[in-house]
């Protein structure tokens, strides 16, 4: 077809000119059994690597130990966006926890590398901060996560399904001291016991999140 044609010179052309305007070794020969014959560009003058973002429902359980040796969970539903660029990707999650006094509002941002292929699959690991409002407790809390590692589990044409776990901790936190977001916490005396217990005394808590992500281009 005639536009096909006019098509593969343009490509031709391209090449040739990048060729051109790189001062570099000659070009390399590839085996005849990848299905190309005859010289190539080297792999330093070919074109930038593909990026792309994978947006996507995210559904994560966490669960932390309280002074009374009890174990508080929370369920977060939310959507995460991330940069998808080779190994690394950076990315941004906003979810909304369970109802009530656990009611919870979290915001977190990180990064992750994927460092390979193991058992058909491929694994990453990541570190990140977050900022997790408490509202119906009356008090914020900003903090880290040290380690995360991760695992896809479905990658087929635009979608994937990946897992996530690890380990998060609280670094700072205060009060809502705030008539317009919290009268209710204003010098609340049961609150501030709280927040220093989750702030200073057992600031650990673990998580696992399921990413249903598509990718756009």
């Amino acid at each position: 077809m005639p536009w096909a044609r006019v098509t593969g010179r343009a490509f031709a052309a391209s090449l040739v000119l990048r060729a051109a305007a790189v001062a570099a070794a000659p070009a390399a020969e590839v085996p005849r059994d990848h299905g190309v014959v005859g010289p190539v560009l080297p792999e330093r003058w070919e074109v930038e690597p593909r990026r792309h973002w994978v947006v996507g429902i995210t559904t994560e359980s966490a669960a932390q130990r309280v002074a009374s040796d009890e174990v508080i969970s929370a369920l977060f539903v939310g959507l995460s966006a991330g940069l998808r660029w080779e190994w690394a990707n950076p990315h941004l999650r906003l979810m909304a926890g369970d109802r009530g006094v656990n009611a919870r509002y979290f915001a977190g941002l990180g990064f992750r590398t994927f460092f390979g292929t193991l058992w058909g699959t491929e694994w990453s690991c990541g570190v990140g901060t977050h900022f997790d409002a408490r509202l119906a407790r009356h008090y914020w809390l900003v903090g880290v996560t040290p380690l995360e590692l991760g695992v896809t589990l479905f990658d087929q044409r635009s979608w994937s399904i990946q897992m996530f776990w690890g380990a998060r901790a609280a670094v700072a936190g205060r009060l809502l001291n705030s008539y317009l977001i919290d009268p209710n916490g204003f010098h609340n005396a049961a609150a501030q016991d709280e927040l220093e217990d989750a702030r200073d005394h057992r600031p650990w808590e673990g998580f696992v999140s399921v990413v249903f992500g598509r990718k756009v281009e």
